[in-house]
């Protein structure tokens, strides 16, 4: 019975990964399990609740183990080889979406939470989304068919190297900004190394947007980048260096600084 599993188990996951994969594996509500302890789970369901259960304590993260995570009001597949989308990316998204553009490139779109959030906000914006990984973009490929009535083209690039040259309004991203080392290790065992690190310093990929997008960006365009707090000053300094001017600068929910936008002096 669930309660049996809650009393047993709950000592050994966060509620928030208990209620969460018990819920998927027998497709369950949050509500469902807590009204209903004298509930008995089919044995399919015991058996991937009990597998789901052995991997979340060996570090897998929850995300991986249901295959999807929610962003933006939307169920987003994700995997391994893709990052796990942040509710502080959000953030990136909004500014995107008040802007209103026409035309919008993700760079380093990995499960394409950025690209196909902002298509499905604005139908009749433009939106491009690149990434290095073909396996991150047949990903974002699948969630852009499934959630969108839109179409999002997708490029395989390093970064601008591989791209043809249009011009778009925004150029969003959300890129590796992670100091090498500087990371918990279940994360740094779980999520892609390429989409996490940026460096020694966590600034290599900033380095290469700054340097490259004002030829991919339309007269009046900005950069709309995700940072984290630790490399918040150094990409301030950074500003003046490549051309740009800082238009803004904002804090996440925990007062902490999470997004730039930059525009071409």
């Amino acid at each position: 019975m669930l309660g049996d599993i809650l009393t047993k188990d709950g000592a050994k996951l966060p509620p928030i990964d208990l209620y969460y994969l018990l819920g998927h594996a027998i497709g369950k509500s949050r509500e469902f399990i807590l009204a209903h302890p004298e509930y008995t789970m089919r044995l399919r369901s015991l058996i991937t609740w009990e597998r789901m259960k052995r991997r979340r304590l060996r570090g897998v993260p929850a995300a991986y183990l249901t295959g999807e995570k929610e962003f933006y009001g939307l169920t987003f597949e994700v995997n391994r080889h893709t990052l796990i989308p942040r509710p502080e990316t959000e953030l990136v998204v909004d500014e995107v979406i008040r802007r209103h553009p026409r035309s919008m490139l993700d760079m380093g779109t990995g499960s394409g939470c950025i690209a196909v959030a902002v298509a499905h906000h604005l139908p009749e914006c433009s939106v491009t989304a690149v990434d290095i990984s073909r396996k991150a973009l047949a990903v974002a490929a699948r969630n852009s068919m499934r959630l969108l009535n839109v179409k999002i083209s997708f490029i395989r690039s390093d970064y601008f190297i591989d791209l043809p040259s249009d011009r778009y309004d925004i150029i969003a991203s959300n890129p590796p900004y992670v100091c090498e080392g500087d990371v918990s290790p279940e994360v740094a065992s779980q999520e892609p190394a390429l989409a996490l690190y940026g460096g020694r310093d966590g600034l290599h990929a900033f380095r290469t947007i700054l340097g490259s997008a004002r030829d991919f960006l339309m007269p009046g365009g900005v950069l709309v980048l995700e940072i984290s707090p630790e490399v918040s000053s150094a990409v301030q300094e950074m500003v003046d260096r490549y051309g740009y001017q800082l238009e803004k600068l904002a804090q996440d929910l925990a007062g902490h600084d999470r997004m730039v936008v930059l525009s071409p002096r």
